[in-house]
């Protein structure tokens, strides 16, 4: 994949490929900041030093640029979904899903919007892949709970729902 001396244009490439072979974003963010070179520098060796200096700085400016991708994103849907298009906003929210975003606000979004129209099967299928989603914060996995609750209710009304 790559090393402590990978250049930012190197890991651009990278991430790239990734993204194209289909890999979620919010996964190649976090495959990036495991390569983020902790070790204690070594003043003796200035080139060393230089070296994963320039590594970390391309592993936090290549995270930041794909994290903004997908906030972006979201901000683009929330503005699709305001102007009342919806369809549109779906499409941009459930990219956020499907690259595993890592906060709340594009599953929070589709699960309303999916209730709305009766869509309650979508509603579940949204509330699941962020229960399962590997990529979380901390302080995201400590809300689990409201989301197991929100889906017991969801699989609740899509079973009303089939049964009318």
């Amino acid at each position: 994949m790559f090393n402590s001396h990978t250049t930012e244009p190197q890991l651009r490439r990278w991430a790239e490929n990734q993204i194209k072979k289909g890999v979620p974003r919010q996964q190649v963010c976090t495959e990036i900041m495991k390569k983020f070179d902790h070790s204690q520098p070594d003043p003796r060796d200035m080139r060393k030093m230089q070296k994963i200096t320039e590594h970390n700085q391309a592993c936090l400016s290549v995270e930041k640029a794909i994290m903004q991708e997908m906030i972006n994103r979201n901000t683009k849907a929330q503005e699709l979904e305001k102007s009342g298009k919806t369809e549109q906003a779906i499409e941009l929210f459930e990219l956020s899903v499907r690259d595993r975003f890592n906060g709340t606000f594009p599953y929070d979004r589709l699960m309303v919007i999916y209730g709305k129209l009766k869509r309650y099967e979508d509603a579940v299928r949204v509330c699941e892949t962020y229960i399962k989603n590997p990529h979380l914060r901390k302080s995201n996995k400590q809300g689990l709970g409201k989301y197991q609750d929100k889906l017991k209710k969801l699989k609740q009304q899509a079973k009303k729902a089939q049964e009318s």
